[in-house]
């Protein structure tokens, strides 16, 4: 559906010297008919510049861009459609809806002027039916400006598909919605792309929405992706301390490889506040030094004095000290110190911990993995 081919953008700054950096480099990428992939990244990693190009609003400097079998951008052939001549549709953070029409106005005007050129009479009662399907038919004969910031949402969202795109562009839509409201649209957005059956490109920071909404994620840094996969692939298998953390929950440590059993992918790892066992898929020698990580939910909080020994399953047990503790409902977060190092991990609801409290904190069962080598400055795979 979606082909990016070694797509680079430059931009050149003028200052006291001219100087170029490579917004997006050498990105392939491919979306499948009806997928929801999102790219996911801190600013600057260049995730609005390659949705902006997809969409024709920037110029890249070198790769193609296939929409279905059409070819929208080559930078050799000197191939380049304009925005308005592209299938797609385009939800913007801001929304961007006309606060001096109508709600219906608002998604005719879409299908009057955008690609399909209806008649006025035909884009009215077919924007009619669409606002209906987003829960919004009680509103098509307001004032766009007088809907609340979920509802602009969902006009944004409407008037993008009224053209029948064959890919959805979506920058960061929610970002400017409270946080109970950012989790009911996020549903509500999920729901409506799988009904339409619109091929989805989504760009956010945000790794609950990109875990949550996505079929397959690209993780990008420094204009670069680093690694694609679907969530759970990525949530239990970052390629890197990097991923991890931007993925949520991760905590990264050092340790020295104590023992290893290559043939069932174990390792035991001395970290500074314990031994570890971890699961690992690299060939690792004892004595080297290397990174670890692990999910907060893999780390379970006692009080020192109730805490159980070292199971015989594998788990690994170390002692240290609660910084703070937050009751949240269902769980219990903790940040707990221990080697020098704050841990992020979980305690039950039932369980009297307190800050300052002594604690033991329980590693589940090779819930802790060694990263490949790593960069100690980027903390990506080394070369």
């Amino acid at each position: 559906m979606l082909r990016i081919v070694n797509m680079t953008k430059r931009y050149q700054s003028q200052g006291r010297r001219v100087a170029q950096r490579d917004a997006v480099r050498d990105v392939s990428l491919t979306v499948g008919q009806g997928e929801f992939f999102t790219l996911l990244g801190p600013s600057g990693c260049g995730k609005t510049t390659l949705l902006r190009s997809v969409a024709g609003f920037e110029q890249p400097n070198a790769g193609e861009i296939w929409i279905r079998d059409q070819l929208v951008y080559a930078a050799a052939r000197k191939i380049s459609l304009p925005a308005d001549a592209r299938p797609i549709g385009m939800v913007f953070q801001s929304y961007a809806v006309w606060p001096h029409m109508s709600v219906t106005d608002n998604v005719g005007f879409a299908m009057v002027s955008g690609r399909r050129k209806l008649p006025r009479k035909d884009a009215a009662s077919q924007a009619r039916g669409l606002l209906d399907r987003l829960g919004l038919g009680e509103y098509a004969q307001a004032s766009a400006s007088r809907l609340s910031g979920g509802q602009q949402q969902r006009l944004a969202l409407a008037r993008a598909l009224a053209c029948q795109p064959d890919v959805l562009l979506l920058d960061e839509p929610l970002s400017n919605l409270d946080a109970a409201l950012r989790t009911s649209l996020r549903r509500e957005l999920k729901r409506q792309q799988s009904e339409f059956g619109v091929t989805a490109l989504y760009v956010t920071h945000d790794q609950a929405e990109a875990l949550a909404l996505s079929d397959r994620i690209a993780v990008m840094r420094l204009g670069e992706v680093v690694q694609v996969g679907t969530p759970r692939e990525l949530y239990a298998d970052p390629v890197s301390p990097y991923v991890a953390g931007l993925t949520g929950g991760a905590n990264v440590f050092t340790g020295e490889v104590a023992d290893v059993d290559p043939a069932a992918g174990v390792a035991d790892v001395r970290a500074a506040f314990g031994m570890v066992r971890c699961r690992t898929s690299a060939v690792h020698r004892v004595g080297d030094q290397v990174t670890c990580f692990v999910r907060a939910e893999g780390l379970t909080v006692t009080p020192a004095a109730s805490a159980p020994e070292p199971d015989a399953d594998g788990a690994s047990v170390f002692t240290g000290t609660l910084r703070t503790v937050d009751f949240v409902g269902y769980e219990v977060t903790c940040a707990v110190y221990a080697g020098g190092s704050t841990l992020s991990a979980r305690a039950d609801v039932s369980a009297e911990v307190r800050p300052h409290d002594a604690v033991r904190v329980r590693v589940a069962p090779l819930a802790a993995a060694v990263f490949p080598k790593t960069d100690p400055e980027s903390g990506e795979v080394a070369a």
